[in-house]
């Protein structure tokens, strides 16, 4: 299966690298120049927990991309901002039997789909941590045995043989999985972002200490909470955040006082603790933010306070955070973790 990935990020580079490991077809297409040209120079090295590697996958600038003919399989997964581009680049590349899949933070699959074709459009759920280290290093935090990526239909009555022939196909991953319906999967990553990606950008703190520092946990179930009901009110019910965390229990944690809430916290401070010293790892928000680059907010919470706004549901802690993360966004103020104050208080009023 000849594969293109356009987008070399910290995803892109940690599908593309060990899919090049197990001697998979794969081309790595990418506009930062310094990593494309550190892996056509030294190949692609990856970290991962189980131990490092590296491999030499056809790593090309986009400008490289008119002599590339067509692929069986392109992975949209650059930033959502970039949907729009790397959808235009991948409708070049297509054959009539072509599958199209975003790996991206957000719900781009649609708009990917706009440009070459609906029916085409397979989801790519990627549950991994990774991160872009320097050019050529990518680093991935969650080992080989947890479910790192599920493949799944948007539109009933799609062909399974399509999943089976991409669940082999992407094997050298460690787990990944299948499902005859996505939506629930989509939802469950969206509902995880929403809950940690923009607030980690806002203050700073890696995961560790994100999902167990009591001043963060009571925004982060906030947010959870009014992602599961804007996704209840689109008709889905979310697959567990983390494994653990139920779209219900989500949507019982109506305020502050309620056995949900406290239940939630609980187990997001478990799942804290079996990382510290180990899986720890920097939300690619605040990768971005450290790096001085635009973020997906507008992507992840905006989108769900825009969707919110149009089904009815209340979602004032995603409309607050999107506004206080701005401000660390044009380098007003610096990620800290003081940067959230104003919004847990809030959280405090609106949950009582």
């Amino acid at each position: 299966m000849k594969t293109l990935i356009l987008g070399g990020g910290a995803v892109g580079s940690t599908l593309g690298g060990h899919l090049a490991r197990d001697g998979r077809d794969v081309t790595i297409a990418d506009g930062w120049f310094q990593h494309v040209d550190a892996m056509k120079q030294n190949g692609l090295q990856v970290q991962t927990v189980e131990g490092d590697f590296t491999v030499k996958p056809n790593a090309i600038h986009l400008d490289e991309l008119a002599g590339f003919g067509t692929a069986d399989l392109i992975i949209v997964a650059g930033k959502a901002y970039d949907t729009r581009l790397l959808s235009m680049l991948a409708r070049e590349h297509l054959s009539e039997s072509t599958i199209v899949m975003s790996s991206q933070n957000g719900m781009n699959d649609s708009a990917v789909g706009q440009w070459v074709g609906q029916e085409r459009m397979v989801a790519c759920v990627v549950a991994l941590a990774a991160d872009l280290i320097e050019p050529g290093v990518v680093k991935r935090t969650s080992p080989a045995e947890v479910a790192g990526v599920v493949f799944g239909h948007l539109a009933p009555g799609r062909d399974r043989a399509v999943l089976d022939q991409l669940q082999q196909h992407f094997a050298p991953l460690g787990v990944v999985s299948v499902a005859d319906d996505a939506w629930p999967d989509r939802w469950g990553k969206l509902t995880l972002n929403t809950m940690s990606n923009a607030l980690a950008g806002l203050t700073g703190l890696w995961s560790d200490t994100l999902w167990s520092d009591p001043f963060t946990l009571d925004i982060m179930t906030a947010l959870g909470h009014e992602t599961a009901a804007v996704a209840a009110a689109s008709g889905v019910e979310s697959s567990p955040v983390l494994g653990r965390i139920s779209h219900q229990l989500l949507l019982d944690a109506t305020s502050i006082s309620t056995p949900a809430w406290a239940d939630i916290g609980a187990q997001m401070s478990a799942i804290s603790a079996g990382r510290v010293g180990k899986k720890a790892n920097r939300a690619s928000l605040l990768q971005d933010i450290m790096k001085g680059r635009r973020t997906e907010v507008d992507y992840l919470n905006g989108w769900v306070s825009a969707e919110g706004k149009a089904r009815g549901v209340p979602t004032p802690t995603h409309d607050q955070l999107v506004r206080e993360l701005k401000s660390v966004e044009r380098g007003t103020r610096p990620a800290d973790r003081e940067n959230a104050r104003d919004l847990a208080d809030a959280v405090g009023r609106w949950y009582a």
